[in-house]
């Protein structure tokens, strides 16, 4: 147990160097989870000076591309570095930003990757699926299968399966990436109205989606 802590330590420092590296600024704190065969990294203070100059002048879209864009470099070059420390390979990554507080989660993951609920109460759970389905159904299709996973005392997730719209579809087989990340964006503000989370109020959500598979990912830290 000592020796992961110590792996996750220097995991640690390695990912923030790799951000210096490629951004010019470190991120303020640097958290990674590791949790069946899945690593969340959560980043906090990390906004650089030309990021904070295009959401002074409201654009945040242009903001996104310009991180989302970096990020892709930057996990192509951490999935070597996490096999070395940890040994395991990581074959696909996601990664979203929230602005407002300064933070952001990217997530590694692969084919071994179990999404199984576990150390949540049934009640607390139904409740809570209950909720993510209400706002669903006013968004985008109400997922076929939700499954909640805790990777610590302050982050859960979920991930839905079968969520896209037919015209969600017709948008990622057309190439056009950048209005279905606008319309993520929407749809994530939408879920901070859930207010808590198994009593905890909600403080920031995380939104991913795989359009390839037709997949999304929720963190919310509280």
């Amino acid at each position: 147990m000592e020796r992961v802590h110590i792996e996750m330590q220097e995991l640690n420092s390695s990912i923030s160097k790799h951000l210096k590296h490629w951004y010019g600024k470190g991120p303020q704190t640097c958290y990674t989870t590791l949790h069946e065969n899945k690593l969340v990294v959560h980043i906090n203070k990390f906004i650089t000076p030309s990021e904070k100059a295009l959401l002074d002048n409201n654009d945040e879209s242009l903001a996104y591309i310009f991180r989302t864009s970096v990020m892709d470099q930057i996990c192509k070059s951490l999935q070597e570095e996490i096999y070395n420390s940890l040994g395991i390979l990581f074959n696909n990554y996601f990664s979203d930003w929230d602005f407002a507080t300064d933070t952001g989660i990217i997530l590694f993951q692969n084919e071994h990757s179990d999404w199984k609920s576990e150390n949540i109460d049934e009640p607390s759970q139904e409740h809570f699926i209950s909720r993510i389905n209400d706002v669903s159904s006013n968004l985008h299709r109400v997922p076929s299968l939700i499954e909640v996973v805790r990777f610590n005392k302050k982050l859960f997730a979920i991930k839905c399966h079968k969520v896209m719209l037919p015209v969600e579809k017709a948008l990622y087989q057309k190439g056009h990436i950048d209005i279905l990340h606008e319309r993520a964006r929407e749809i994530k503000k939408s879920y901070l109205d859930i207010g808590e989370v198994f009593g905890r109020q909600i403080k920031a959500v995380y939104m991913m989606w795989d359009y390839q598979n037709d997949q999304s990912y929720s963190f919310f830290y509280v």
